[in-house]
């Protein structure tokens, strides 16, 4: 029964009418909306029911969590230095997860396609990667890395199979981070941040009504177009320091992060100043990985803000805090 009268909600307004609108020609049946990346992969898998699964080295963790959950056998593979995934021989069978690294990869998803029949495109880093709706190919994305909200994912594909006994997520316990940083801070609320991930690490259940409300409110064109100027910004002020060899590098496209290879460690003198650089997949940093593209990346790959909160001058102040860095790193 509907409720009348009492306090009022927050004032959301609905610029969508469903999560489809933001991939043209998506429509709702084509998504099943999650509370996580991790979610949309495991479903995935479910649906796929593959004999084996083929892995980056260079990924989450959780990410194997979610497969050896399944029980389904794998092989990890390395990439290589432009961050392509290498020609493996797949049977007929078996299925290859890759991974459209900070969202800068797109112009090799064609290639995967063609050459993979059973493909999962892990976009969780690229949510305006347009999903590829064909037979055998399922494409993962996470809302949270792009917009202010504390869960949510999707699986995309030309066919989802129902899944019975989906029972759907709540959010009102987890976005207390949200509204603390509005108030005190990113750097402040931290800590509740982490901890409202790690609440849902293992659940994989359909996106609360909340947080699909909030994606609804969501205007993406803005947000779109600012991460690509951002970026843009940013390789222009600082490619010529880039050691990272990539043909979508110098692309305009909404990437995740500016991602930059050094051959130096900058990012505690970054964080310092306040300019807060994911370190990915630490885990690798161990000597079974040493020499490898995975290690130097985990140990030197910064991961530069470009979103939606910043401007074409804080893309200025953040590549003028870089170059003083490394010339002070050179010198020593």
């Amino acid at each position: 029964m509907r409720e009348y009268g009492g306090y009022l909600p927050l004032e959301l307004t609905p610029l969508h009418s469903d999560l489809a609108s933001l991939w043209n020609g998506v429509k709702s049946d084509n998504i099943l909306a999650l509370n996580s990346g991790r979610a949309a992969i495991y479903y995935a898998l479910q649906m796929m029911k593959p004999e084996k699964v083929y892995v980056p080295h260079y990924i989450c963790k959780t990410v194997v969590d979610v497969v050896e959950r399944l029980g389904i056998p794998y092989k990890k593979y390395y990439i290589a230095e432009n961050l392509r995934c290498p020609s493996l021989s797949l049977k007929e069978n078996e299925c290859i997860l890759v991974v459209n690294y900070f969202g800068i990869l797109d112009s090799y998803i064609a290639e995967y396609i063609r050459q993979y029949k059973n493909i999962i495109i892990d976009n969780t880093q690229a949510l305006f990667c347009p999903p590829v709706l064909k037979d055998g190919v399922y494409n993962v994305y996470s809302y949270r890395k792009f917009v202010g909200v504390s869960d949510g994912g999707a699986l995309v594909a030309s066919c989802l199979r129902p899944l019975a006994n989906l029972q759907k997520d709540t959010s009102y316990s987890r976005i207390n981070f949200l509204i603390k940083a509005i108030e005190c801070g990113t750097n402040a609320a931290y800590m509740d941040y982490q901890a409202a991930i790690a609440s849902f690490a293992d659940e994989y259940l359909e996106m609360s009504l909340f947080t699909r409300r909030l994606l609804l409110s969501v205007n993406y064109k803005y947000v779109k177009t600012t991460r690509m100027q951002n970026y843009a910004a940013l390789h222009t002020f600082l490619q010529q320091y880039n050691r990272l060899k990539c043909s979508g590098l110098g692309k305009n496209t909404a990437a995740c992060w500016y991602p930059l290879l050094l051959a130096e460690d900058i990012s505690a003198a970054m964080i310092k100043n306040k300019v807060y650089v994911p370190r990915l997949w630490k885990e690798l940093l161990n000597e079974h990985f040493t020499g490898t593209f995975e290690y130097e990346c985990s140990s030197h790959l910064l991961l530069l803000p470009i979103d939606q909160r910043y401007t074409i001058e804080d893309m200025q102040y953040i590549a003028s805090l870089v170059k003083r860095y490394i010339v002070a790193a050179m010198k020593e």
